[in-house]
């Protein structure tokens, strides 16, 4: 009987090995540049592929390096396996201080794909949305007062119509 508790346990251990194994190849190095996006990156992989969270901080630490592996080694043991401190500690290790942000505001360009809308094109498009909803309004109210064969029968013809 303790050979088989002690091979239920053995083989618990190395499934939860070849789980962390697994997840570290799949989380990418850790960023210096941008600590916030890698974490959230991280988390959102390992919600994906169903990691325990309890091991967050296991598969994590196996990526730090520079200023996060400094903040880790200075964790205790206990601090280190919640993945909550872990990530507080290395938000602020990279905690990004007001010039960080002036030079991020600074920085910033505009995009090929991206358009500025002049003060006519805008009202314009809010007159045609304001038309579009006076518009289906008013059909809504109409319908609602319509006799209920009369209402299927107009949805039906207005479907006809649209798949023509």
């Amino acid at each position: 009987m303790e050979e088989i508790l002690l091979l239920n346990n053995f083989s618990r251990l190395l499934i939860h090995a070849l789980v962390v194994e697994t997840a570290v190849r799949l989380v990418s190095k850790f960023s210096k540049h941008d600590a916030e996006t890698v974490l959230i990156i991280f988390e959102k992989i390992a919600e994906l592929s169903n990691f325990p969270p309890d091991k967050y901080a296991a598969i994590l630490h196996a990526h730090l390096t520079g200023k996060a592996l400094k903040a880790f080694t200075e964790l205790s043991v206990e601090e280190c396996r919640d993945y909550t401190t872990m990530k507080a500690a290395l938000l602020q290790a990279y905690s990004a201080v007001p010039e960080d942000y002036r030079k991020r505001f600074r920085n910033l360009t505009k995009r090929l794909r991206v358009r500025f809308l002049s003060r006519h094109s805008i009202h314009s498009l809010v007159r045609e949305r304001e038309c579009l909803l006076r518009d289906m309004i008013q059909r809504e109210q109409f319908q609602s007062n319509l006799d209920p064969e009369l209402r299927v029968w107009l949805i039906d013809l207005q479907e006809l119509v649209q798949g023509c």
